[in-house]
């Protein structure tokens, strides 16, 4: 599977040319620049980015914001109402808790000497339980796994909340050869936020495990995994493990692979595939679930090669879908791909392109195969990473089902401007939007016959 997949990717990115990205260091600086603040500017108005009907505008809020410097990034959140066992919510939260992970480090990047941190007595807004004024991410947070001590453990952590039992997790990044992710646990609240944390209970798949991709000249023999993980359960009991995929030689390329096991635990009989969108029916454009916005996203996600060369899917947060128990499989995928340049016809005409960016919305039932997705909300691609970031996790409250996004991930919006020195970037914030329950039933009804029909 490997070598089929390297060779789809090689020949496409033979076929496309290289191109440069428009505004990534061609014009004149003052241009530049001026494209470079108006985005800056415009990322502090998220509700203006929403693209889709699926989300209720009125309801998408800001909930937390991070002090300039504060590197905190790749979100988790876990809805303990639905945990049971001893990670069950908090009394004093009246059973709606919400517990938040992240990572912390320095800046801009998070990776020296950083640790994985969590929040807990959160509300679905993201304030502290019975202090409607007080931001949960103010309050205080807790190392449940520090960096320092323990490797490389909590590079790229994704973990799923099984009912009864608590917190599965498996992380690390695994440049060297021989290096096996880890897999971690916590199966209580008060032992994961006082003291023991997250708990090594074992090692899960290698750097050479059938079917990863890494195409890069250094990892010929290996793949690295340098991209967040995220862990599902999946229908009918075990995990689904989502990692990266790099689907380009030269860099860029960045894709997602899955695998599915029994159990975390254990080096044997992982095997991973690419994830596949299906195809959307063009006559829905405008009259379905999708608009003209969504359409550069299924043109260049239509197929694993074409994806290798023209899209960056940074990484993937996968849940079960709690509006129908789990039958289906919730996706959110921050996605970055390129169009023709829009600004400049006659250079749009030679090739020239540049990046348009989304956090997108899909649906699967078996974990492989998805959905044409849904663009919810605009974001702004530097090299192939978005500004805004999925918060990996779902919440569901009566009429509502909320995703999060962290916006404004630190370096992101510095990067965009290159070389521009521009004004100081906004805070990074977690912003929360509120899908509609029945919009999002009927779009995965669709996606479950869609996928039914699409042949293998």
């Amino acid at each position: 599977m490997r070598r089929l997949v390297a060779a789809l990717a090689i020949a496409a990115a033979a076929a496309v040319p290289a191109v440069p990205v428009a505004g990534g260091g061609g014009g004149k600086p003052r241009a530049r620049r001026k494209q470079c603040v108006r985005r800056i500017l415009n990322a502090t108005r998220f509700e203006d980015r929403v693209l889709s009907d699926v989300v209720d505008r009125r309801r998408t809020v800001e909930v937390a914001a991070f002090p300039a410097g504060d590197a905190s990034r790749y979100f988790s959140v876990f809805d303990l109402r639905r945990a049971g066992g001893g990670l069950a919510a908090a009394a004093a939260c009246g059973g709606d808790e919400v517990l938040l992970t992240g990572k912390f480090g320095l800046y801009p990047h998070a990776t020296k000497f950083s640790k994985t941190v969590a929040w807990a007595g959160c509300d679905a807004a993201l304030a502290a339980c019975g202090r409607a004024s007080a931001p949960c991410v103010a309050v205080e947070r807790r190392a449940v796994i520090h960096e320092r001590n323990r490797g490389q453990v909590d590079h790229n952590l994704g973990c799923a909340l099984v009912r009864r039992e608590g917190l599965r997790c498996v992380g690390g990044i695994l440049p060297r050869p021989g290096m096996r992710a880890t897999v971690l646990a916590a199966a209580s609240r008060s032992g994961l936020l006082r003291g023991a944390g997250l708990a090594e209970v074992g090692y899960a798949f290698n750097n050479t495990v059938p079917g990863c991709v890494d195409l890069r000249r250094d990892y010929a023999d290996r793949c690295e995994f340098d991209g967040r993980f995220s862990v599902a359960a999946a229908r009918g009991g075990g995990f689904l493990v989502y990692v990266r995929a790099n689907m380009n030689a030269d860099g860029g390329g960045r894709y997602v692979s899955v695998a599915r096991r029994a159990s975390l635990a254990g080096d044997g009989g992982w095997a991973y595939a690419p994830i596949r969108f299906l195809e959307a029916d063009d006559s829905r454009y405008g009259a379905g679930f999708w608009t003209a916005a969504d359409r550069p996203f299924h043109d260049a996600l239509r197929d694993v090669s074409v994806a290798a060369a023209r899209a960056n899917v940074y990484f993937a947060a996968v849940n079960p879908n709690p509006l129908d128990g789990g039958a289906t499989l919730l996706g959110l995928f921050p996605t970055a791909v390129e169009v023709p340049d829009r600004t400049d016809a006659r250079e749009a005409a030679k090739g020239r392109v540049e990046e348009v960016g989304a956090t997108l919305l899909s649906v699967s039932v078996d974990g492989v195969r998805w959905a044409p997705p849904i663009a919810l909300a605009e974001a702004f691609p530097v090299g192939g990473e978005s500004t805004d970031h999925p918060i990996d996790g779902v919440v569901l409250r009566g009429d509502a089902l909320f995703v999060y996004v962290h916006a404004g991930v630190p370096g992101t919006l510095s990067a965009l401007c290159n070389r521009d020195r521009p004004p100081a970037p906004p805070p990074s914030r977690i912003v929360r939007l509120a899908l509609k329950a029945d919009a999002l039933r009927a779009y995965a009804a669709d996606a479950v016959a869609r996928l039914q029909a699409a042949p293998p």
